[in-house]
């Protein structure tokens, strides 16, 4: 047996093997977009970057708005317009029914206004204020809508200097309420006190000219 032999190999597998091509994962890319919001008009930074969340954090819920986080910048009054209409809107309004008549579906004004956080001296003491200023301007012979519109709002306008909280009730009803049944009041004892005039035989203003000249013609 020769020392050297020629071994025989075996054929390659090479050409029987077959690669799948690689697949590349192309990931997403998640652009932020950005707005600029002024910081205050006489800020010296003129924007401030604010980042809008266009994704969801990893478990699914929306992540947390970096302006929501940062401190409002000093100066700055973003909710003024709407918190005028907010209060606009929060006006209290005239309870439903006839002031003076509780018993049948109405209210009583004073114990109205002490349901609004009035104590019972301050709203007798404008009762009082109301009252005063229609017995020194006002016709009592007239009804609240026959009286001169410039007496009325000269009216408001005082009052309104002595109670600022009377701004927060629709068409100040509460004023208009207690000058309402004080004319009214005041006509029906006018009324009453021409009665009595009359049943006791002293003529009211006018009847006895009336009789006066009633006997002349007659004679």
């Amino acid at each position: 047996m020769p020392p050297y032999r020629s071994r025989r190999h075996l054929s390659l597998i090479v050409d029987r093997i077959a690669f799948e091509p690689e697949i590349r994962q192309v990931l997403g890319t998640h652009i932020a977009q950005r707005e600029f919001v002024p910081l205050s008009k006489d800020s010296s930074f003129a924007h401030r970057a604010r980042r809008l969340n266009t994704h969801s954090s990893r478990h699914g819920s929306p992540s947390p708005d970096i302006a929501s986080i940062l401190p409002r910048p000093e100066g700055r009054l973003p909710d003024a317009a709407s918190s005028s209409k907010k209060t606009r809107k929060q006006l209290i309004l005239k309870p439903p029914g006839e002031p003076g008549h509780p018993g049948s579906g109405g209210y009583n004004i004073i114990a109205k206004l002490v349901e609004y956080g009035w104590t019972e001296t301050m709203a007798l003491e404008l009762k009082e204020s109301i009252q005063s200023y229609a017995d020194a301007n006002l016709n009592l012979d007239l009804a609240f809508t026959s009286q001169p519109t410039a007496v009325k709002d000269a009216l408001y306008a005082k009052i309104k200097k002595e109670y600022p909280q009377l701004e927060l009730y629709k068409d100040y009803w509460p004023v208009v309420n207690i000058l309402k049944m004080h004319l009214k009041a005041s006509k029906q004892r006018a009324r009453s006190q021409a009665t009595k005039l009359k049943a006791s035989g002293v003529d009211g203003p006018g009847v006895g000219s009336k009789d006066q000249d009633k006997g002349r013609s007659q004679s």
